[in-house]
């Protein structure tokens, strides 16, 4: 799993969302703005 230092020293994994493809129909809009607000809402299991 790929992690990423701070410069205090912190590490943390990396984690993405998947979003490089987002917003470019407009059409869509509404629904992937619904998808990564619901990623806020829902906590990682396990983490």
């Amino acid at each position: 799993m790929k992690m990423i230092k701070f410069s205090d020293g912190t590490e943390l994994c990396s984690l993405g969302q998947g979003t490089w493809n987002m917003g470019r129909n407009p059409l869509k809009r509404k629904q992937e703005t619904e998808a990564l607000l619901t990623t806020k809402r829902i906590p990682l299991a396990g983490w």
